[in-house]
């Protein structure tokens, strides 16, 4: 019996030990530096990196373009404002060029609730290195559709399963004069054409506008003669009366526009103007910056016709000014500098497109009536 007692108690022991041993570590114990992963402020994708992709897709998220995971919009704040606007694209931009400094955090979600198709969602997380505390509304991102789903009378969200009907199916046509055909990019729906383009107020008769047929023309011809540049952009350039012209295609989005750029020297200091213009909606963006620090960003619509040399500011409708405080009275002065831009950009562009061998340059820019100048 006096053996027996023994051997209970040393399985007791030896069950104590093993309990000790194994016992799950506690709650509060201190973090190791060396095990937390960082995230760059801006890396909305994720890949490490913060590049133009990454402020492309935080811009298009401030204008209900895009949407987010809970993981990634924590990363699309830079300003931590608790809101994501064109000055967070600028900031990741900035950042892509080193000319902002790059910011690591360690973001780990503390709550959230996910966003859907329909409901917004709401993500707060804590930075295990600096214990910063963010919190974020997360737009709904709307229905997971298919990319033919406007050339289908119905079609399934991905997501939710609810089916969403489409009151009006709408092809979007390529054309190929050479081969006499039209093609829908979406569904790959194809039908012979036995004309060349015929253009009446800027449409054909076949439903393709000019300036679809000219942002067609470009794509192609970009790509196929530019350089590229690297996350999937190609570009052309030339030089005019020492300005920076160039084409670019971007083959993620399957989309082209023309850019002019060009840098003053005032009292030591360079200050540089980057003007993007999209030819096909006719709206130009304006970036203002010096080597270390953004000026201004603005964006803005163009009405074509009132475009003309005097640059007088008219033409330009801003949809949106951020700029620093000593410039919010200038407002008229940048919709005259973008007005110039575009009254430049198109100039250059009619005889960019003429060299390129678009056949309809002149339809395509037939609403800019006061542009009649061609650079040889």
């Amino acid at each position: 019996m006096k053996k027996i007692g023994l051997l209970v108690t040393v399985l007791c022991v030896l069950s104590m030990l093993c309990v000790t041993a194994f016992a799950a570590p506690e709650e509060n114990a201190p973090v190791n530096e060396d095990d937390i992963v960082t995230r760059a402020l801006g890396d909305v994708d994720d890949d490490g990196n913060v590049t133009a992709s990454d402020a492309r897709l935080i811009l298009r998220y401030a204008v209900e373009l895009e949407s987010f995971t809970a993981e990634n919009i924590i990363y699309a704040d830079t300003d931590f404002n608790n809101s994501i606007t064109a000055a967070d694209a600028r900031i990741a931009l900035r950042t892509s060029v080193d000319l902002e400094e790059r910011q690591e955090y360690a973001f780990v979600i503390i709550e959230k609730t996910d966003a859907d198709c329909i409901n917004d969602g709401w993500v707060s997380a804590k930075c295990q290195l600096t214990d910063k505390e963010v919190s974020l509304n997360n737009r709904a991102y709307g229905h997971s559709l298919p990319e033919n789903f406007l050339c289908l009378s119905e079609a399934e969200c991905k997501v939710c399963k609810e089916i969403i009907m489409n009151s009006k199916i709408s092809h979007d046509f390529v054309t190929d004069e050479k081969n006499s055909t039209r093609t829908c990019k979406r569904c790959g729906f194809s039908e012979t054409i036995v004309h060349k383009h015929k253009f009446s107020g800027g449409k054909c008769t076949c439903g393709i506008t000019a300036k679809a047929a000219l942002g067609d023309f470009m794509n192609k011809y970009v790509k196929k003669n530019g350089t590229y540049l690297g996350d999937g952009y190609y570009y052309t350039e030339q030089y005019v009366d020492s300005l920076a012209y160039a084409m670019f295609y971007d083959s993620t989005r399957d989309f082209s526009y023309a850019y002019c750029g060009f840098a003053v020297e005032e009292s030591g200091v360079i200050i540089y103007y980057d003007f993007n213009f999209d030819f096909e909606e006719n709206m130009v963006e304006l970036m203002m910056y010096t080597e270390d620090m953004g000026l201004a960003y603005v964006y803005g619509s163009i009405n074509p016709s009132k475009v003309d040399e005097s640059a007088n500011g008219d033409a330009i409708t801003i949809k949106e000014f951020d700029a620093l405080s000593e410039f919010n009275g200038l407002k008229n002065e940048f919709r005259m500098m973008m007005e110039g831009a575009v009254y430049d950009s198109v100039v250059w562009l009619r005889s960019y497109c003429d060299d390129a061998g678009f056949d309809f340059t002149k339809e395509a820019f037939a609403d800019f009536t006061k542009v009649y100048n061609y650079r040889q």
